[in-house]
């Protein structure tokens, strides 16, 4: 008042002014208060402008209202965020705004809602509204408020296949005891950041008797056929198969009496008690085998003899280039060693015998 400021505990202030004079005054358009996150707005003046001319007694009077500081934050989001993240009565604000405070009048009210997902500006990676702390949208605003967005790092992992063709109709993968075939992949998810999930490729994928797909590896986020993935960043999981035949090696006539090596497949031998045993091999594939023989039990009293190779191949030894699905057995037939004496020592030899 006339360039004489004034505090709250002066008012109401009086004073005489000579008739004809000019007074100037000025409210202080927001007042602060000794409530945190509390103050007063100027709303409207009731006299005169400033300055004007003392002709008559005059009251003057600032009319206020209440204001409260409503503020918005966040937990969880991280300086990758990109895009709105709230919209308060309309505005958009971006991470870079957060915390954003205003000033509203006691009474009014606020709208608002945050935004789910939010965006990352790094690729397959976003963040999830967990929850909001706070009044909810819209609220009327009685006192000072905090509203925080909670939030939560996802990342997007996506599971898929190589080398299955459509002919297989069953299941390929099972990911968190869900099944996806190859019309269901890929499939991609969003996983929190620090969440388990299990997930396991088939094999052998039977499409009938001679056909079948191979797992032969997992490229991406994992190497295995089957396990538990740690989501800590976006990904693959891709199994990769190859187109397969199941290839059964086996024996006919040779008995449990023998002991020994009756097969060699790729370099391994195998016993009789190993036989009948099967591989899942990829088509065009080579591998060797060999039936052995003779397969002695004792010396000069009983051995098996091999006679003949029956299914994919009819060799006794060989290499195999896989093309279809069948059985390679190797047929035996049982020997004794016969020795044949004179009595006496000095008779014919058999030959001239009669």
């Amino acid at each position: 008042m006339n360039g004489s400021a004034k505090l709250y505990a002066d008012l109401p202030y009086s004073f005489w002014a000579d008739y004809g004079s000019s007074v100037t005054y000025s409210f202080s358009s927001t007042v602060s208060s000794s409530v945190a996150d509390q103050r007063f707005m100027l709303i409207a003046i009731h006299s005169p402008p400033s300055p004007f001319t003392v002709t008559a007694p005059l009251t003057i009077t600032g009319e206020y209202c209440k204001q409260y500081r409503v503020t918005f934050t966040h937990s969880g989001l991280d300086s990758t965020t990109t895009g709105t993240v709230v919209t308060v009565n309309g505005t958009a604000k971006l991470y870079a705004d957060l915390p954003y405070s205003l000033w509203v009048n006691s009474g009014s009210t606020i709208m608002y809602s945050f935004t789910d997902p939010v965006l990352s500006t790094v690729s397959g990676k976003r963040l999830a509204l967990v929850s909001v702390t706070g009044p909810s949208s819209p609220s009327s605003v009685t006192s000072p408020v905090s509203v925080i967005g909670n939030y939560k790092i996802q990342y997007r992992v996506t599971v898929d296949q190589t080398g299955v063709g459509n002919d297989f109709a069953g299941t390929v993968v099972i990911v968190d005891g869900t099944n996806y075939n190859t019309g269901g992949l890929p499939v991609s998810f969003w996983w929190d950041k620090n969440s388990n999930h299990t997930f396991s490729f088939g094999s052998p994928l039977i499409v009938n008797g001679t056909s079948q797909y191979a797992w032969t590896s997992t490229s991406g986020l994992s190497s295995l056929q089957s396990g538990t993935l740690a989501i800590t960043a976006s990904g693959n999981v891709v199994g990769n198969y190859v187109l397969a035949n199941r290839i059964t090696f086996d024996h006919l006539g040779i008995g449990p009496d023998y002991a020994g090596a009756a097969l060699i497949v790729d370099g391994v031998p195998y016993g009789v008690s190993s036989l009948p045993v099967s591989f899942t091999w990829g088509v065009g594939t080579s591998h060797s085998f060999a039936f052995q023989s003779p397969l002695i039990v004792a010396a000069n009293t009983k051995q098996y003899l091999w006679t003949s190779t029956t299914g994919l191949s009819s060799l006794q030894g060989g290499t195999i280039v896989v093309s279809t699905f069948g059985s390679i057995v190797g047929n035996y037939k049982t020997q004794y060693y016969l020795t044949l004496a004179t009595v006496p020592s000095g008779a014919a030899s058999p030959s001239n015998l009669p």
